[in-house]
């Protein structure tokens, strides 16, 4: 009896559902931190379709196995150091018993970008529910923005990534004291000399005894001119997943 010889069509499908189901498995083991990370390169990998692959040289198909490969050992890698990140900063809340955070009040995201004013958001929670302007903004233990308005029912946000908005955090080893600056989107850019050592992957934090994060560090790049590495970090969630959030008192 003769047996068909799989395409590579096929071949690239059978891997492909190879690489989700890791993606999947890995999901599971490392918790909800690891699917921030995987989202965006689940629905890449579930957006391509077999068509697209027609015509593909063996050698081109190796090379797009290799480089989505490369992408989940890169999501693992900084789902990884996250959890480390956290469990560090969880461990050394509980030494010195310094830095808690309050409950504060849960309230609801009305409106967000694109909806909202760029780098805004508006919630359902105002003076009636004890909101107040200049509170904290927090998600999942990090730092968002804070109130800039404030009626009964609702209040406004305003991102600490809004473009030219400036912040004061703590980057790299040493811990330097930096100034990020907001590029809009979710992103952030500041400078440190290059004798501070930050890596991809690296929480950006608010330089208070609470520790929140801020940001996490994507890519860097020498700037040769003044012997300093400008750093461009990013928020690790999308505004879609910002459907409920906490407000604290600062």
């Amino acid at each position: 009896m003769m047996t068909m010889a799989r395409s590579p069509v096929s071949k690239i499908i059978i891997v492909r559902n190879i690489l989700l189901m890791l993606l999947v498995a890995g999901a599971v083991f490392f918790g909800p931190t690891l699917s921030h990370f995987a989202r965006s390169f689940y629905v890449n990998i579930r957006a391509v379709h077999s068509d697209a692959y027609e015509g593909y040289s063996t050698d081109a198909l190796k090379n797009e196995l290799v480089q989505r490969d490369a992408e989940l050992q890169r999501v693992r890698y900084q789902a990884i150091l996250y959890n480390m990140l956290v469990s560090e900063n969880l461990a050394l809340r509980n030494v010195t018993g310094a830095g808690q955070i309050s409950e504060g009040i849960i309230t609801r995201v009305l409106s967000r970008p694109p909806q909202s004013n760029y780098d805004t958001l508006i919630v359902d929670k105002g003076l009636e529910d004890g909101v107040k302007e200049d509170d904290l903004a927090i998600f999942q233990d990090f730092a968002l923005g804070r109130v800039v308005a404030v009626d009964q029912n609702s209040a406004s946000i305003q991102l600490f990534s809004s473009p030219g908005i400036q912040k004061d955090a703590l980057a790299g080893t040493p811990h330097a004291v930096v100034v990020v600056t907001g590029q809009g989107g979710g992103a952030f850019e500041f400078s440190v000399p290059q004798g501070v050592t930050v890596l991809k992957g690296d929480v950006v934090r608010l330089p208070s005894p609470s520790s929140l994060g801020f940001a996490i560090v994507m890519n860097t790049t020498v700037n040769a001119r003044d012997t300093s590495v400008i750093v461009r970090a990013a928020q690790p969630f999308s505004f879609a997943e910002l459907d409920f959030i906490r407000l604290v008192h600062r």
